[in-house]
């Protein structure tokens, strides 16, 4: 038996390395591939719903605290909306009622994007209307959730790309 035969790259040559051309990949490696990150997120997200929704309830607890109750109890009840709907999704895709991992992966991309964005409002209301107490308590939530992200993500940099850039861009412009 002989070993495939590897072509080197332009790339590769002067370094060692070795590359497989693309014909002599097992056809589907890539989509069995991508389908078992986007099997993975969707699991952490279904299993990891009660923490999530208990640090959206501190933080909204914590600018409530401080005297902005409804707009704390709007962004609550808008964030969570959110959450149950990206949950379903990851749901629908994790029990097989939904195949298509590449337009799940963008869906769970935009709904990352929009819960990156909804991040937004609940810093801004807690370094306008907080004591430095709520500050540092967002602060702290807001860091902690960031590094769940990484795990969350599960290896798809767009997905924690997307929710850290408006959610993180905003608490360090605060």
């Amino acid at each position: 038996r002989t070993a495939p035969r590897r072509s080197r790259s332009p790339r590769a040559r002067g370094c060692g390395l070795t590359e497989t051309p693309a014909a002599a990949a097992p056809a589907g490696t890539e989509e069995r591939a991508l389908v078992q990150r986007v099997e993975q997120v969707c699991s952490v997200l279904v299993r990891n719903s009660v923490p999530l929704v208990a640090a959206d309830l501190l933080l909204a607890y914590a600018v409530a605290r401080d005297g902005a109750l409804w707009p704390a109890i709007a962004w609550f009840l808008l964030i969570e909306t959110s959450m149950l709907l990206r949950r379903r999704l990851a749901a629908r895709f994790a029990a097989g009622l939904v195949t298509d991992a590449p337009a799940t992966l963008r869906r769970l991309v935009h709904w990352s994007t929009l819960q990156g964005v909804l991040r937004v409002p609940i810093v801004a209301l807690a370094f306008i209307a907080g004591g430095r107490e709520t500050q540092v308590m967002v602060t702290m939530v807001m860091v902690g959730l960031a590094a769940g992200a990484v795990a969350t993500c599960g290896g798809e940099s767009k997905i924690f790309r997307n929710w850290s850039l408006p959610a993180l861009g905003s608490l360090a412009a605060a």
